[in-house]
């Protein structure tokens, strides 16, 4: 994705200390959680390294949740065993976590992960059992159509969100015709205005209905809505 102040947004979407500031409707900085994007219908597949300098190992799962506490559409991020390298700080591997569901509807939810480990063994051999908090992850996740393709590959933030806010009333599995009508129609009522609380990365206004209408046209034509982003650390 491309942020249009701040240029490409790259990986890690979290990292603990520097970007963890949850997204608002204030603009992207670089200490703010990144944005990432996954397919209609696909598991969420994200990528998470921990660091402990008294485990050898440990068993960790994150239980997602929105904001408002309601369960995450894709559900919970199941159970993956960490090893830690105690010679190069505590620090981990990088390890793939995977969605236990899918989500079947499009558009921008606030999706919290809170990181659980569920057991460990310490550097000295000693079995640890029973659950565990280690932290919390707040990320804006965009849930697409389709990959993109040439020449808008790769996206302009604001132009995900914008179709975020439009589509996210569209239900489950919508059709292509469907969700062209609905950012046509979004677009020429600016739809996206009239929800401001759910806006992310910027103060949503009827003015942006030109600029946004030049910008979405030629996605449009394309068939083009989304993009495939599975970094997230």
């Amino acid at each position: 994705m491309i942020d249009e102040t701040s240029g490409a947004i790259t990986a890690p979407e979290w990292v603990v200390g520097t970007k963890e500031r949850k997204a608002t409707t204030a603009a992207y900085t670089n200490d703010t959680v990144a944005p990432a994007a996954y397919i209609l219908g696909r598991p969420m597949q994200l990528q998470a390294k921990f660091r402990s300098t008294e485990l050898s190992s440990a068993v960790i799962q994150a239980v997602g949740t929105l904001r408002n506490g309601q369960p995450s559409p894709y559900g919970d991020l199941g159970p993956q065993t960490v090893t830690f390298d105690q010679n190069n700080h505590g620090d981990s591997p990088q390890v793939t976590f995977t969605s236990g569901q899918v989500n079947s509807s499009i558009g921008s939810k606030d999706i919290v992960f809170e990181w659980q480990m569920l057991s460990g063994t310490t550097i000295d051999g000693e079995e640890v059992d029973g659950a565990s908090p280690i932290g919390k992850t707040d990320h804006r996740i965009y849930t697409v159509f389709r990959k993109p393709i040439a020449p808008q590959e790769v996206p302009w933030a604001k132009v995900l969100e914008i179709a975020g806010l439009m589509t996210v009333s569209l239900g489950d599995n919508p059709s292509a015709a469907a969700i062209e009508r609905q950012i046509a129609s979004g677009v020429f009522y600016s739809r996206w205005a009239r929800n401001p609380a759910n806006a992310r990365f910027f103060v949503p206004s009827a003015v942006l209905q030109v600029r946004s209408l030049q910008v979405l046209k030629p996605w449009m034509q394309s068939g083009s809505f989304c993009i495939s982003v599975t970094r997230v650390s």
